[in-house]
């Protein structure tokens, strides 16, 4: 009799706690990750009460309308969804409790699924010089949480290894010009990463070089300095002279420069360019002036004279006569360029005899109008007369005059 009074005792305390728990409010509620990654595994566990366990016959896990993972064993453990989410985002899980007695518990949360991080960085300087410290940045980086600066690591070597760790901003110089490889990994919390890669160009230095007419010069003769300087990425946006080999490059600006020396032996001048991003290059030249065995040369005397007697018309000009008075010996080289011109283009005459009048009988003809005629008038140790006279409709030839120095085989300036 007394095991029998016990048992309806048990049965009734059991009962009454089932009543206490359908007429209060559920404390059911369950654990999971605040965040997993796509395709990851998610774990969730129910937290009951005692009265709670002893009244549920169902706990369900509803990840979507087509996951769902069911428990109707107590005492209801842990769960796990293996597949996982597919895609980042954010998620609701909810937890359905079955009571025999009480009323349905719902409790609901939220998981993240980690995004992947966003790689970028920027730098503050677009074209460096080497040597020149460049400042990176990767706070250009997101992600659908925070980054902290444990989250970026960099490779400068492109060898494919990350060797600077933990930085978000990092000052790095380039030894050497030409293309280099920058690559930044962010990590996320999550353990997801992303990797940004460009490619920088690190200045080249412009190349100074010069060249020098005439290689031998005299005392006293003007020699022509011409920068042929180049810079294989960049342009050339200053060239700078020492002419006076004092170091200094203040005598002279530009691609071309004369400059006569009085005194002989070697002299030195230095040619020094800068490229649009400030580099620099110099290059000097040594050379020797000559004192002059002789006298410089003087010019023919008397003066070539170039004489021509025609008519001009709107098609054809006409050549009555075309002569050249010069010093006996002289010698004259004319040559005839165009259309109109006879198929003996060149003449050379050398007058020896008393008269000093060289007639150009040949060209005594018609010509076409932008026919030109070249003459070329030397002496043996004299300056002579390089003329060029152009042929125009209704007009007088157009001349152009220069000299030709003993030695030289082009014309330049008259002294």
């Amino acid at each position: 009799m007394r095991r029998a009074r016990h048992t309806s005792v048990a049965v009734v305390v059991a009962l009454a706690m089932s009543l206490a728990t359908a007429g209060a409010a559920s404390a059911a509620d369950f654990t999971l990750p605040a965040s997993v990654n796509p395709n990851q595994p998610i774990a969730v566990t129910p937290t009951l009460t005692a009265a709670e366990t002893l009244d549920a016959q169902v706990v369900r896990f509803q990840f979507s309308d087509d996951v769902e993972l069911v428990d109707s064993a107590p005492p209801f453990g842990t769960q796990t969804w293996q597949a996982g989410y597919a895609s980042a985002g954010e998620r609701t899980v909810t937890m359905q409790v079955e009571y025999i007695v009480a009323d349905d518990a719902f409790v609901s949360h939220t998981i993240r699924v980690n995004a992947a991080p966003v790689a970028r960085f920027t730098r503050n300087v677009l074209i460096p010089n080497p040597g020149q410290t460049v400042r990176f940045d990767a706070g250009a980086s997101t992600d659908d949480a925070a980054l902290d600066n444990d989250s970026y690591d960099w490779d400068f070597d492109d060898n494919g290894s990350f060797e600077v760790d933990n930085q978000r901003v990092v000052q790095r110089s380039f030894a050497t010009p030409g293309n280099k490889v920058v690559r930044m990994r962010v990590t996320d919390s999550g353990g997801r990463t992303n990797t940004f890669a460009t490619t920088i160009h690190v200045n080249f230095a412009p190349t100074a070089a010069l060249t020098f007419n005439p290689s031998t010069p005299l005392v006293s003769q003007r020699i022509d300095f011409t920068s042929i300087s180049d810079d294989p990425d960049s342009a050339i946006v200053s060239e700078t002279w020492d002419l006076d080999g004092d170091g200094q490059y203040d005598d002279a600006n530009g691609s071309g420069v004369s400059r006569a020396f009085g005194t002989p032996g070697l002299h030195t001048v230095r040619l020094r360019v800068m490229d649009s991003l400030g580099r620099l290059d110099t290059h000097a030249v040594t050379f020797n002036v000559l004192s002059p065995a002789v006298d410089p040369p003087t010019t023919i005397r008397p003066w070539p004279k170039i004489r021509i007697v025609g008519f001009a018309g709107a098609k054809r000009i006409r050549l009555d006569l075309l002569t050249v008075k010069v010093l006996r010996g002289a010698t004259v080289k004319v040559r005839c360029a165009g259309k109109g011109c006879p198929r003996r283009n060149k003449a050379v005459s050398t007058r020896s005899g008393k008269k000093a009048l060289v007639r150009l009988r040949w060209l005594e003809r018609r010509l076409r109008p932008g026919t030109n005629l070249y003459f070329a008038i030397t002496y043996p140790g004299k300056i002579g007369r390089y003329e060029r006279i152009t042929l125009r409709r209704r007009k007088e030839p157009l001349r152009k005059m220069q000299c030709l120095y003993p030695g030289e085989p082009k014309a330049r300036p008259c002294p």
